[in-house]
């Protein structure tokens, strides 16, 4: 297990952003694939926001996780980078496409009742621009689910006191905090129906690691 994180932990900060093929190529190696609470914290929220059987775009798809299950209930659509991580997955991929999410999005020929951007924001050089683009591609009160680390949590305010840089890859493009996020979603389009978190219900924005913004059209 030791071995598998520090491999992990390295490629990230080594790689980051710069390649993400090099980065599936040492998840794979380490059969780092197991499901966390953030997958499940995402199947949780679609399910609640999403009425079943709508177009849902997973935009980064990863290992898959989360689309692999949610594919039962809805008619999942993707978008990865990575082609070392889009053969990974054991399942039909037919409708994941390979983009960089820097330009957008790519024309899908369709509107989608919902849309997760997980963990991505700061993977990109203009997330307004994606924000944007995921306006154009939701129906009229479609659903978009963002996933973001947590900048103002209280252990990285701390770590900022004395000098030192919270516990993230310096190889991320972008570090957005919250409040400047929520002015990104509306300034977009959206309107943030909830802020909320997997563990931390109570002050999110102080004690959760991630936060889980409910976007709507």
């Amino acid at each position: 297990m030791a071995k598998r994180n520090l491999m992990r932990n390295l490629t990230e900060f080594t790689f980051g952003v710069a390649n993400y093929d090099r980065y599936w190529q040492a998840r794979k190696s380490s059969g780092d694939f197991n499901q966390t609470g953030i997958h499940r914290g995402v199947a949780a929220l679609v399910r609640q926001y999403v009425p079943r059987g709508a177009k849902v775009l997973d935009c980064g798809v990863g290992p898959g996780i989360y689309f692999r299950e949610l594919a039962a209930e809805y008619e999942m659509h993707g978008i990865e980078i990575s082609q070392e991580a889009i053969e990974l997955y054991p399942f039909d991929h037919s409708l994941i496409v390979p983009f960089d999410l820097n330009h957008g999005l790519p024309q899908l020929g369709t509107k989608f009742g919902g849309m997760i951007a997980c963990m991505i924001l700061h993977h990109l050089d203009d997330p307004r621009n994606f924000l944007r683009a995921a306006r154009e591609a939701l129906e009229p009160g479609g659903v978009l689910l963002i996933i973001h680390p947590n900048l103002v949590h209280y252990k990285h305010r701390l770590r900022l006191l004395v000098g030192r840089f919270p516990k993230y890859s310096t190889s991320h493009r972008n570090f957005i905090a919250p409040s400047a996020l929520m002015a990104m979603i509306g300034q977009a389009g959206f309107s943030i129906r909830s802020v909320t978190s997997r563990k931390r219900k109570w002050f999110p924005l102080l004690f959760a690691y991630e936060l889980f913004f409910v976007c709507e059209t």
